[in-house]
């Protein structure tokens, strides 16, 4: 387990590191965002079910391929779930979807965490940055790089929460 955290934490700062100068490589290649959801949801299920949450996707009607780095789609993706299964409590839900967003791909992934505080909704994304609240381990750089990642790709990231009620990035 301790060599698994620490080359994530090396692959972390290797993606920080190549964002913050210019130079996250994308290998583009076209991609299902139903797929993309069903393997982040075949990913996570086992630990949301152990964790006694519910996972469910819902994926919008003739969506087109997208053109994106599914590995790195796929990157933003894990950690958003993974930080939902962390934060929300049993019996709670998380759903993961893809639909039409203003003519493009939305993905988003909702729970019914505890929230995040609007004074913290911006600054959340920032390179070591955690919630105040935030009671697992991390060293606050998962949301800076799924920022780095889509707008690599061109998207936007942003969080709709209120506190007691859960989250959507």
């Amino acid at each position: 387990r301790a060599a698994r955290r620490m080359a994530t934490l090396i692959d972390d700062l290797g993606d920080t590191a190549a964002l913050v100068q210019g130079r996250l490589a994308l290998q583009i290649e076209y991609a299902d965002p139903g797929e993309l959801l069903s393997e982040a949801a075949a990913t996570f299920s086992p630990i949301a079910e152990s964790k006694g949450l519910e996972l469910r996707t819902s994926v919008g009607s003739h969506l087109p391929h997208l053109r994106c780095d599914r590995d790195r789609v796929l990157q933003v993706l894990s950690n958003l779930i993974g930080n939902a299964i962390q934060v929300t409590p049993a019996p709670g839900r998380i759903c993961l979807r893809a639909e039409a967003f203003d003519g493009s791909i939305g993905f988003a992934v909702e729970d019914t965490g505890p929230g995040v505080p609007e004074a913290e909704r911006e600054r959340i994304f920032e390179r070591h940055v955690r919630g105040a609240g935030a009671s697992y381990r991390g060293k606050g750089l998962g949301l800076a790089i799924a920022r780095g990642i889509v707008e690599a790709h061109g998207g936007s990231i942003w969080v709709e929460s209120e506190p007691g009620r859960g989250s959507t990035f």
